[in-house]
C-alpha cells in the first residue's frame, strides 16, 4: 500500500469521477508550459470557451471581466492606516520567527497570522480544501500504474499549491460543524463559500491560474448547489504579486453578475484528452453516448479581475502598494462590510480579542485550579487513609501488646501460685519429717 498523497479531486456534486480525472496530477508538476497546464485543466474540467487567453486579456481594463477603479474609501487615510496596522500584526511575527525558504508552506503561516489579525467571527478558514481522499486512495491502490514509490532521497512528492478555503457562517451551528467536522460538512450544514487563497512561492500566472480556477469552479458549484447567489473570490499570490478574480455559476434563476460569461464543455475522450491520458483513457471514459457526456456546457461568470504588485514581506515595501493589495484582500473576504468602519472595528476587535483571551485564561485557570484542588483533595484523602491505616495498625499493635501483657500477668500469677504450693508442700514435708523423727525416738 502506498502512502497517502494529496489529491486535487474536490468532488463537488457536479464534478467528474476520479477515474475520468487522470490529468489532475499534472496540476502539481513543476516545469509545465502554460499550454500544458491549460490542457491538464481542460482534461479534467472540460474545454474552455470564451475564456481569456492571456494574462493581459484576463486583466485588461477593456475586457468585460475587468474590475473598476478602486473606490474613494480605498484612499481614505484612516482606512489605509488601519490596513497597515492589520498587516503589521502578521508581517512582524512572521519575519521574526519563520524561515521562509523557497516553498509555499511557510507562506501558509503568514496568511494564518494575517487572517487571525482580522479577528472576524463570521469566517472559517480551512487548509484541507474539499478533498475526500479515502475514495481516491482506493482508486490509486486499484491502479498499479498510479502507485508511486517513496523517493530514495526522502524528498516529498510533488504537491499542489497551498490553498486556504474561506467560508462564511452567519449561524453558530454551521460554524461549529465546519470547525469540528471539516469544510465539506460545514458547507453541507449551511456555510457559504467565500473564496480561496492559492499560495505559490513564485507565481507564474499562465501556469498557476488553472489550479486556482479549478478551485474556484468547485466552490462556485457548491454555492450554486446550496442555492446561494454569492460569488467566489479567488486570490492567487506569492505575497508579491496579487491576482484577484470572482466566479459564479450562471443560472437563469440566480442573481446575474456583470462580466464575462465563459463555458465549460463536457469533454469526451477525444484526441486532445488522449494526448494527456494515453492508455488511461479507458473504454468507459471514451464512450460517447453516456448521459453525462450529453449534458449542456456549464456557464460561469468571470468578473472583478484585478492584479496588484505589493511585496508585503519586504521591510522596505511601498505602503501605497500594500494598502491597495490589502484593501482588495480584505474586501474579498468581507464583501458586504463597510470598510470605512475598519478603524473602529480594529479597536472593537482588539477589545474583543482581549476579552476572548481573558475568558480563555480564566477558563484555563479554572480548569487548572480544579485540577490542583482535585490533586490536593486526592493527596489529603491519601493522607487520611494512610493515617487511618497507621492508627488501625497501631491499635492492633496495642491490642496485641495488651493481650501479651495479660497473658504474661496470668503466667506470673500461675507461677506465684506454683511457688505458693511448693512452699506449702515443703512446710508439710518438713512437718512430716519432724513427726517421723519423733516417732523414731519413741
Amino acid at each position: 500500500m502506498s502512502p497517502k498523497r494529496q489529491v486535487d479531486d474536490l468532488r463537488s456534486p457536479t464534478s467528474t469521477s476520479s477515474k475520468r480525472s487522470r490529468g489532475k496530477e499534472r496540476f502539481y508538476q513543476s516545469g509545465l508550459e502554460p499550454y500544458e497546464a491549460r490542457e491538464a485543466f481542460e482534461a479534467r474540467f472540460g474545454k474552455l470557451v470564451d475564456f481569456p487567453t492571456s494574462v493581459y486579456k484576463f486583466f485588461s481594463p477593456e475586457e468585460p471581466q475587468a474590475a473598476g477603479p478602486l473606490p474613494e474609501t480605498a484612499r481614505d487615510e484612516r482606512v489605509r492606516e488601519a490596513l497597515l496596522q492589520l498587516v503589521s500584526q502578521a508581517v512582524v511575527p512572521f519575519r521574526s520567527i519563520i524561515c521562509t525558504g523557497t516553498c509555499e508552506e511557510p507562506l501558509r503561516l503568514f496568511f494564518a497570522f494575517l487572517l487571525a489579525a482580522f479577528r472576524h467571527d463570521s469566517i472559517v478558514i480551512s487548509a484541507e480544501g474539499l478533498d475526500s481522499d479515502d475514495e481516491e486512495e482506493r482508486d490509486v491502490e486499484d491502479d498499479p500504474e498510479e502507485t508511486e514509490e517513496t523517493p530514495r532521497d526522502g524528498s516529498a512528492r510533488p504537491r499542489g499549491p497551498v490553498k486556504l478555503v474561506v467560508i462564511k457562517a452567519d449561524r453558530e451551528t454551521p460554524r461549529e460543524t465546519a470547525l469540528s467536522e471539516g469544510l465539506r460538512n460545514g458547507l453541507e450544514a449551511g456555510c457559504v463559500a467565500v473564496g480561496a487563497i492559492e499560495v505559490k512561492a513564485n507565481v507564474v500566472f499562465n501556469i498557476n491560474i488553472w489550479q486556482a480556477l479549478g478551485e474556484g469552479i468547485e466552490l462556485a458549484r457548491w454555492n450554486h448547489k446550496n442555492k446561494v447567489s454569492v460569488p467566489v473570490r479567488i486570490i492567487l499570490t506569492d505575497t508579491r504579486m496579487w491576482y484577484f478574480f470572482s466566479l459564479a455559476v450562471k443560472d437563469s434563476n440566480a442573481r446575474p453578475f456583470n462580466g464575462r460569461v465563459f463555458k465549460l464543455q463536457k469533454r469526451d475522450c477525444d484526441e486532445e484528452a488522449a494526448k494527456l491520458q494515453k492508455r488511461d483513457c479507458n473504454k468507459e471514459a471514451a464512450r460517447p453516448d453516456k448521459e453525462e457526456d450529453k449534458e449542456e456546457a456549464e456557464e460561469f461568470y468571470l468578473f472583478d479581475c484585478i492584479k496588484r504588485y505589493a511585496d508585503v514581506l519586504d521591510p522596505d515595501g511601498c505602503g501605497l502598494y500594500i494598502t491597495e493589495a490589502m484593501y482588495l484582500f480584505y474586501t474579498a473576504l468581507f464583501p458586504d462590510e463597510d470598510i470605512s468602519q475598519l478603524p473602529t472595528r480594529i479597536q472593537q476587535g482588539g477589545a474583543k480579542a482581549k476579552e476572548d483571551a481573558d475568558a480563555w485564561v480564566r477558563k484555563a485557570l479554572e480548569s487548572l485550579r480544579a485540577k490542583v484542588a482535585e490533586a490536593k483533595a486526592a493527596i489529603a484523602q491519601a493522607e487520611r487513609r494512610r493515617r487511618m491505616a497507621a492508627e488501625k495498625k497501631a491499635a492492633k499493635a496495642e491490642e496485641k501488646a495488651a493481650k501479651a501483657e495479660e497473658k504474661a500477668a496470668k503466667a506470673e500469677e500461675k507461677a506465684a501460685e506454683a511457688r505458693r504450693l511448693r512452699m506449702a508442700l515443703a512446710a508439710e514435708l518438713a512437718q512430716l519429717k519432724e513427726q517421723l523423727a519423733g516417732a523414731t525416738k519413741s
